[in-house]
């Protein structure tokens, strides 16, 4: 039976300090300071590939809010957003590896002595931040939008067990 210890609460939930540094670091204005832009992202989105990683891993457990809402007839509904949810860690993972090659690009600009690198870099296509900051906040609003999702579900397997309506 669902109980309301089910429901997530802010404190216990491991992507409310992910999201909101991922916010943050979006936010922050790096005129000129390209590397150390891509720096806060990168590491922004490594607590947000941590924290969606742990939040999933919480959700499988037998106690966890998978196993509320299953109980409920609601696995097709589960197994989508899982799936969504899975693929925003491959999205993740993805983005880490721009935002790196990204810091690589602009260390080996600005640090002249390594010349035969940055000749390698400037080889590369150069770093496309804009992109970057659109798809960290696409990932943003696909974790919130998940978030928004689970919430629902659990409410409705809440309403289902106590028989609201009967």
């Amino acid at each position: 039976m669902a109980t309301t210890s089910n429901l997530r609460r802010v404190n216990d939930d491991p992507l409310t300090f992910p999201m909101d540094s991922l916010r943050q670091a979006l936010a922050e204005d790096y005129s000129n300071q390209e590397e150390k832009w891509a720096e806060a992202v990168d590491l922004a989105l490594a607590r947000m590939e941590q924290g969606l990683y742990r939040h999933l891993t919480k959700g499988v457990a037998p106690d966890g809010w998978l196993a509320s809402v299953e109980q409920n007839g609601a696995s097709r509904q589960v197994a989508k957003l899982w799936q969504s949810e899975s693929d925003l860690l491959k999205r993740i993972a993805h983005l880490r590896e721009e935002t790196q090659q990204a810091m690589q690009c602009c260390y080996f600009t600005t640090h002249r002595h390594a010349r035969a690198a940055a000749s390698l870099a400037r080889a590369s296509a150069l770093p496309d931040f804009k992109s970057i900051r659109d798809s960290a906040a696409e990932v943003l609003a696909t974790v919130a939008k998940s978030s928004e999702t689970e919430t629902k579900l659990i409410q409705e397997s809440l309403n289902t067990d106590i028989g609201v309506g009967d």
